[in-house]
């Protein structure tokens, strides 16, 4: 791993969180592979596709969030990037406007496709 790869990793990462922060239902889903999991805590798992689409434009018509990633371990291997990081949320019901605040532990596996880091792999879990 050197150095500009673990850059690219990290700027990969705060610009899906940037994403996530503007509801960019879109744009979140290119973060994918066309492979990507998505295996949040307590939900079901999705693959990348049309219904994972249509979960996230479910998902930010109830909610709002607000979600910052501190990377605490990255590791590269070729095409294959493991990330761990905590995750603090501040997510809002946009009913009754309700606010909660949570920290998660975040793991991702990114892979390489052509010059862009893809999300091949993400699972998170509350503690």
């Amino acid at each position: 791993m050197n150095s500009t790869q673990k850059q690219e990793v990290q700027t990969f990462i705060a610009n899906y969180a940037v994403a996530l922060n503007a509801a960019s239902t879109e744009l979140i889903s290119d973060y994918y592979a066309s492979s990507g999991v998505f295996m949040p805590d307590g939900y079901p798992t999705f693959n990348n596709g049309e219904q994972f689409k249509r979960n996230i434009i479910s998902f930010f018509r109830k909610k709002s969030i607000l979600i910052d990633y501190v990377i605490t371990d990255i590791s590269i291997d070729g095409t294959i990037a493991l990330v761990n990081a905590l995750a603090a949320i501040r997510s809002t019901d946009l009913t009754s406007k309700i606010e909660t605040t949570k920290t998660t532990r975040d793991f991702f596996v990114l892979q390489l496709e052509g010059k862009e880091w893809k999300i091949l792999r993400y699972l998170f879990n509350n503690f």
